[in-house]
């Protein structure tokens, strides 16, 4: 099989035309109820409504920090989010467990870098694998907590980690006391 995108090859998706496969392909797994996820590839089309189009019986909604939300059974529902955010990550609620496959290019770790602000950010995990928060925010200050949707919390200040590991897929909530910049490394990723 292939993965490729279909704004530029609907016709025919698994030809012989190397221009319409997707160098990266991300395979989101969304379970019922409350998600909280994010994406290491961009989306070649970055529309929301695009990226939820093959699940979109299985979303009741998807919304950002800022409030913006798009609501599919409400008349397709959005009040401004309407463009994936590769920085972000994002609440999704599902009415059953489904699976998303994100494809676009791939973030350049070595360029693409995550800014944050004092509040709390909801930010993408870019990594291809699991890691500690410990050294994904080691090189971060103003960091004052960092939560999953599960509860679990990273307090850096009082070395007190039930978060345990970040994970592909997921997004993660961030409160700063100050802004400051995440810059991922591979060689973080457990081995």
């Amino acid at each position: 099989s292939c993965f490729y995108d279909t704004g530029l090859c609907p016709d025919d998706p698994c030809s012989n035309d190397t221009s319409c496969i997707v160098p990266c392909q991300l395979s989101i797994p969304l379970y019922t109820g409350w998600n909280m996820i994010s994406s290491h590839c961009r989306p070649l089309n970055d529309s929301i409504e695009a990226i939820f189009r093959p699940i979109v019986s299985d979303i009741i909604q998807v919304k950002n920090l800022t409030g913006k939300v798009y609501i599919p059974a409400f008349n397709n529902f959005n009040n401004g989010l309407d463009f994936w955010d590769i920085e972000s990550g994002y609440f999704v609620k599902t009415q059953a467990t489904s699976l998303n496959i994100v494809g676009g290019q791939e973030v350049d770790l070595n360029v693409d870098n995550i800014s944050m602000y004092p509040g709390w950010n909801l930010i993408a995990y870019w990594l291809k694998g699991d890691s500690e928060p410990e050294d994904v925010f080691d090189n971060v200050s103003g960091v004052i907590q960092v939560k999953d949707l599960a509860g679990g919390v990273y307090t850096p200040v009082f070395g007190f980690n039930t978060l345990n590991y970040m994970s592909e897929t997921n997004g993660y909530l961030v409160k700063m006391y100050e802004a400051d910049t995440l810059t991922y490394n591979a060689a973080d990723i457990f081995p």
